[in-house]
């Protein structure tokens, strides 16, 4: 399979409506969604799944029935399942959420996904970029059984792969060089890939630059 990358601004050329969803790419069971927010999306909840909401550009506000938070381009924030909840935007605003697409129990199994009491804090990525080292791996966020990983990049990191688990990558502030195999990818900020499962990869990029990672947690990545 060729290696592809999603430019996002450009998919975002593609939506006539606010709040009508595309897919952008899939990451094993999880779906990488993009909207345009602008104006107010009813109140709802999603019983078994758990959300990550990322701007992209522009800003939002999630209002939930456990707090509220104002969202800013390269900020993201974990959305409870369970938990109701509106996104709005007085102007349009790109805008990432990521859901998977089977998480419904089945069988007579029970929804165990944790019950949360207050919202959890919004993530700014360009601040947490700056207080980490080359190459150091952060949970930023778990979502089901997804994590959403920091990593601030420079020089190159080590080859490695995910025997099991496929993997986004995002480049939050480029550029960024994404290897797969004999397959190289440019990554502009606001581009992104996925590396196929059991496929060895690495990031390189020239000067300090960040990318946002999403895969199983059961996925590691070499620091």
């Amino acid at each position: 399979m060729a290696l592809s990358k999603v430019v996002i601004a450009q998919a975002a050329a593609r939506l006539a409506q606010p709040f009508i969803p595309i897919n952008l790419v899939t990451v094993n069971d999880m779906a990488v969604n993009l909207i345009i927010c602008a104006g107010k999306f009813q109140w709802h909840r999603h019983e078994q799944m758990d959300e990550i909401f990322y701007v992209h550009s522009g800003s939002m506000l999630l209002e939930t029935e456990i707090g509220s938070a104002v969202l800013n381009a390269g900020e993201l924030i974990f959305a409870p399942a369970n938990v109701a909840h509106c996104p709005s935007a007085a102007e349009p605003s790109q805008v990432l959420f990521f859901l998977k697409y089977h998480a419904f129990p089945r069988n007579g199994d029970r929804n165990t996904l944790p019950r949360h009491s207050q919202l959890p804090g919004k993530v700014k990525l360009r601040e947490r970029s700056e207080r980490r080292r080359a190459w150091q791996i952060e949970d930023v966020a778990m979502f089901d059984d997804f994590a959403a990983r920091a990593v601030t990049c420079e020089g190159a990191q080590p080859w490695h792969e995910h025997p099991a688990d496929d993997e986004m990558v995002l480049a939050h502030q480029g550029p960024l060089r994404l290897e797969v195999g004999s397959d190289t990818l440019e990554l502009e900020s606001g581009d992104l890939a996925v590396v196929p499962h059991d496929q060895r990869h690495r990031l390189s990029a020239g000067a300090r630059a960040s990318a946002l990672l999403i895969s199983r947690i059961s996925a590691q990545t070499p620091e």
